[in-house]
C-alpha cells in the first residue's frame, strides 16, 4: 500500500481515513486497499488490489449539521474515470448527509478551458471544491487563488507543482507503470520489443506512468526493447492512426502499452484492424467499459486501474469533517495516496473487482 509520511510516521491511506472517521463518533468508513510492490520479472505478476468497501454506518452531523456546497472541477469531463470520482464522491455525500457535489467539467484538456469554469463555480460560493488540474503548471495560481478565497481544497488525480489545499489524493502512478512492466514482460517472455503510446509529454501522470513503466523494464527486462514513446493528447483517433502505422514499420513489437483509457481504446482499434487481437500482448492503463469489454475479448492482458471511485469518495469524507469541525487540518497529510488494481479476465468479474471498473452513471 502507498504510504504518506506525517511528522516522522508513515501512515497509509487506509490508516490515515480510519484516524478521519474515528475523530467524530458515527464518521462514515471509507474505501480502503491498495496493491503490492510489484516483484521481479521471473516471477508470476500478482499485485490485485484490495477492493474499496462501502460507509459503513450513518455519519455524525452534531457539528452544526450545517448543508454543505460541494463541486468537482475538470477537464475531460466525458472520461468514463472522472464520471467514477464523481459517484463516489455522490456516495460519500448520500452517507454523510446535508450535502450537495456539483459536477462541473469540460472536454477541454488545459487551463484555459478550466479556470473559467473553476471562476464560475467560485461564484456560488460553495463550501469546498475538488478540483483535477488539467495542467499542473497553469493550474498553480488558481489552485492558490481558491484557497485564498477561503474555500476549503482538495486536489485530485494529478498533483499540482506545489502543495496546495487540504491535501492531494490519487495514485502512486510509478508503481502503477511498474505494475503494467510487470505484467507485459511476462506475457512477452521477458523479451522482445514494446510500443509505448502517452498522454502529452511532461505531464505527471506521462512521466509517472511511462517513467515507471520503463524503470522496472530496464531493471527487471533488459531483453526487453522498448521504441520511442509516442503521444496522442488522449485522443482514440490519432493514438490508432500512430499504433497503424507504428505496426507497419515495425513488425518485430511484440507488446503495447496505453497510458491512458482513451489512448488505449485507439490502440486497440488499431490491432483489431491489424488483425492481431491477442496475438501481440497488450496492457493499458484505467478500466472504462469498452476497455474491459476488450479485455474479456482477449485484447488486453491486463489493465491498471486506480481508485477513481475512493478518490472522489474520501475526498468529500475529508472536505466534510474538516467543514465540520470533527478534524484539525494539521491532521491532514499533504498526499492521500489512493489504491490500485490489476484486472485480468480472471479476475474482472469478481466483486472485489467493481469499484474499480470505471462507470459513466452513478446507482
Amino acid at each position: 500500500m502507498g504510504s504518506t509520511r506525517i511528522s516522522g510516521r508513515v501512515v497509509t491511506a487506509a490508516a490515515l481515513i480510519m484516524s478521519i472517521v474515528s475523530a467524530c463518533s458515527g464518521a462514515a468508513a471509507t474505501p480502503t486497499g491498495a496493491a503490492a510492490t510489484p516483484t521481479g520479472a521471473a516471477a508470476t505478476p500478482t499485485g490485485a488490489a484490495a477492493t474499496p468497501t462501502g460507509a459503513a454506518s450513518s455519519p455524525s452531523t452534531s457539528s452544526g449539521g450545517q448543508v454543505l456546497h460541494l463541486g468537482i472541477v475538470l477537464g475531460l469531463d466525458t472520461n468514463a474515470s472522472y464520471q467514477s470520482m464523481f459517484c463516489g464522491a455522490k456516495d460519500a455525500a448520500a452517507k454523510i448527509g446535508n450535502i450537495t457535489v456539483a459536477f462541473n467539467g469540460t472536454p477541454g484538456t488545459s487551463p484555459a478551458d478550466e479556470v473559467p469554469l473553476l471562476d464560475s463555480f467560485l461564484q456560488t460560493k460553495p463550501d469546498g471544491v475538488i478540483v483535477v488540474p488539467t495542467d499542473p503548471n497553469g493550474m498553480q495560481a488558481p489552485l492558490q487563488q481558491v484557497v485564498q478565497q477561503g474555500v476549503k481544497l482538495v486536489v485530485a488525480d494529478i498533483a499540482p507543482l506545489k502543495p496546495v489545499g487540504l491535501t492531494f489524493i490519487g495514485p502512486d502512478n510509478t508503481l502503477g507503470g511498474a505494475y503494467a512492466a510487470q505484467y507485459l514482460a511476462a506475457a512477452m517472455g521477458n523479451k522482445g520489443t514494446v510500443y509505448i503510446n502517452s498522454y502529452i509529454p511532461g505531464t505527471s501522470v506521462d512521466v509517472q506512468r511511462v517513467g515507471g513503466f520503463k524503470t522496472w523494464m530496464a531493471a527487471n527486462a533488459p531483453d526487453i526493447k522498448m521504441l520511442p514513446t509516442e503521444y496522442s493528447k488522449a485522443d482514440p483517433t490519432t493514438a490508432a492512426t500512430q499504433t497503424a502505422a507504428a505496426l507497419r514499420a515495425h513488425p518485430e513489437i511484440t507488446g503495447l502499452y496505453g497510458q491512458n483509457e482513451l489512448t488505449a481504446n485507439g490502440m486497440a482499434t488499431a490491432v483489431r484492424e491489424a488483425g492481431v487481437t491477442g496475438k501481440i500482448p497488450f496492457v493499458a492503463y484505467d478500466a472504462d467499459q469498452v476497455e474491459v469489454t476488450a479485455l474479456k475479448a482477449g485484447t488486453y492482458n491486463a489493465l491498471i486501474s486506480q481508485g477513481f471511485y475512493w478518490e472522489g469518495y474520501n475526498a468529500v469524507v475529508i472536505l466534510s469533517q474538516v467543514l465540520r469541525g470533527q478534524i484539525p487540518e494539521a491532521s491532514i497529510p499533504a498526499n492521500t495516496v489512493s489504491p490500485i488494481k490489476v484486472l485480468t479476465k480472471d479476475n474482472v468479474d469478481d466483486p472485489s473487482s467493481q469499484q474499480f471498473i470505471y462507470n459513466t452513471s452513478c446507482n
